[in-house]
Order: C-alpha cells, then structure tokens, then sequence
C-alpha cells in the first residue's frame, strides 16, 4: 500500500508511483494495494498514479481526501471519483475495492455516492 509520510517520520515506503512501481519489478508476481487516499494526501497526482499502478493492483481503498486530510466518506474531499474509475478501467484493474473511512456512517454515505458510478 503507498504511504504518505507522515509527521515525525523521516520517510516512508513506497511514497512515490516510481518506488512502487519499482518494488513491483522487483517480486514477479507481487500486487500492489492502491490508497487513493494517500495518493492525495502525498501530492501525487491521483490519476496518473491510478493508470500506472492499476495493472499489477489486486485492491484498492476507496476514500475522499483533501491535501491535509484522509479517509473522509465520498463527498467530503476533493477527490473526482468518476476521473479516478475512468483511470482504474484504463489501467486494466480488476481486483476489490473497499470503502475506507472511520465509521458507520462515513461508509453509507461514500456507498450512496458509489452507487452513481455503478
């Protein structure tokens, strides 16, 4: 899963799409976990990411996200949902994807804003 660096840590790993594709290369076989989230929280432009790493992904967390915050239910970031399924269709995903925010009722309404892109 990408990680963002997070407060009191010098580093993290993968932070970036080319150390995550470059683990990939590294283990034949390997699939990756792809944090939307995250992705947004570190900088990293989400699409882009998306296209990339999709392929070699078996998962991935579904949650809004702004520069500063994450794991917010679908609606309360800055997150384009229908850019990011647009990205995971032209990557070739096909594994799972979860819904990731912190209670009941962050999960029924991302799932309620989901449904539009079903």
């Amino acid at each position: 899963e990408n990680l963002p660096v997070k407060s009191g840590f010098s580093r993290a790993y993968p932070s970036t799409v080319d150390e995550s594709e470059g683990m990939l290369s590294m283990f034949r076989g390997l699939e990756f976990c792809i944090d939307i989230g995250h992705l947004r929280k570190s900088s990293i432009d989400v699409y882009e990411a998306i296209k990339r790493l999709a392929g070699r992904s078996n998962c991935v967390h579904i949650h809004d996200a702004t520069a500063s915050e994450d794991h917010l239910a679908i609606g309360k970031g800055d997150i384009d949902f229908s850019r990011v399924f647009s990205a995971l269709t032209f990557g070739g995903f096909e594994g799972t994807a979860l819904i990731e925010v912190p209670d009941v009722k962050g999960c029924l309404e991302s799932l309620a804003r989901l449904r539009s892109f079903l």
